[in-house]
């Protein structure tokens, strides 16, 4: 209802405005193109809630920009909504959509989607595995289809390399519509492809339903942060050391969370979760996403390594009031899997890696 309200606010506001929303065109890479149209069709002129970011670069994006874009331009196809960053334009060519970023040496960056809802009722790990057939990546895959399944939405995501570009695409289903992105990056000038596709995974939602309110922190904690781990806690019979600071938060049968505060202000989290071993390490791997600790909203992203018998990728965690960057681990036992999840402050992301990593070898 309140979104109803808003745009019908906001289709008032709007008539007769088109023209002037018109931005300079020059500045993107695919309006030289001829078979590339600039499009504004998709657009739903509504901001509901601002997303939170840090933007420093004026005409274009700084490259520290990029992990954490202003995603405040709403898009609508196949009855999904998300979101844009506010200097991205959409070009089309065919049946695919293009997201354009402006020209800068700090990044080559593009980002495509069109609709996939003719393989609606595909498992999304199996239209990966179509996809990676049909376009010959199988030899370019640097990252196999895992699984990210949050509340009212299920995706999916795979990454490919071809010399410095880098693709990761991922889907976002919805109620009834099927989504299929491809973010293209050089990784030689930026590396942001995971940052950015958790963001608009969780700027996504489906109609009618109102979009998840986001909130971000860019403050340094770096002072109450600590990488050593040397307080020993057992989940079932497995001992793990943690960081000093870290105070239990929840503790059920199987899963365990610790947070951290700076000024009773939570700045970092550790959640620890045992499973009983069914199917093969990488399906364990993406069951534990969305919210298994509500309401946190928990994303798998960026490439995923296996090292023996753990899994290690990055991960973000989506709270009420801040947004976690870190790792994540699949440690396999004798008879369960051990999820380790360690997040903490956007600002500090490195020392929160060397946190998790150091807890990482505190496994035996």
């Amino acid at each position: 209802m309140k979104k109803t309200l808003i745009t019908l606010i906001f289709a008032l506001l709007l008539v007769g405005c088109k023209s002037k929303d018109r931005p300079n065109l020059e500045a993107y890479s695919l309006s030289k193109i001829q078979s590339y149209s600039y499009d504004q069709s998709l657009y739903t002129r509504v901001k509901l809630i601002d997303y939170p970011s840090n933007i420093k670069g004026l005409d274009s994006y700084d490259k520290k920009d990029l992990a954490n874009l202003d995603y405040n331009k709403e898009v609508k196809l196949a009855d999904l909504f998300f979101r844009i960053p506010e200097k991205g334009q959409i070009f089309k060519n065919d049946n695919i959509y293009y997201i354009d970023f402006p020209t800068s040496l700090a990044y080559d960056l593009v980002i495509s989607f069109e609709d996939l809802s003719d393989f609606y009722d595909y498992d999304l790990i199996d239209l990966s595995s179509k996809i990676i057939k049909e376009k010959n990546l199988s030899q370019k895959i640097r990252s196999i289809p895992i699984k990210n399944s949050m509340a009212n939405l299920d995706s999916a995501y795979f990454i490919s390399k071809d010399a410095n570009k880098t693709s990761t695409h991922f889907f976002i289903k919805g109620d009834r519509g099927l989504l299929y992105f491809v973010i293209s990056e050089d990784t030689s000038k930026s590396n942001a492809s995971a940052a950015i596709m958790a963001d608009m995974l969780m700027t996504a939602y489906n109609a009618p339903d109102d979009p998840l309110e986001i909130n971000k922190s860019f403050k340094d904690h770096k002072d109450a942060l600590s990488v050593f781990a040397n307080k020993e806690i057992i989940i079932d019979k497995q001992k793990i050391k943690i960081p000093e600071n870290f105070y239990l938060h929840q503790d059920d049968d199987k899963l365990k969370s610790f947070i951290a505060k700076d000024k009773n202000e939570v700045i970092a989290e550790i959640i620890i979760k045992e499973d009983k071993i069914t199917g093969d390490i990488y399906q364990a791997y993406s069951q534990n996403s969305g919210q298994i600790l509500y309401p946190a909203q928990i994303v798998n992203m960026g490439k995923i390594n296996k090292y023996k018998n753990i899994l290690e990728g990055d991960v973000r965690i989506y709270l009420q009031n801040d947004t976690l960057t870190g790792k994540k681990y699949l440690i396999k036992t004798n008879d369960s899997y051990i999820s380790l999840i360690v997040a903490g402050p956007l600002a500090n992301e490195s020392l929160v890696k060397s946190m998790a990593e150091s807890i990482k070898q505190s496994i035996k």
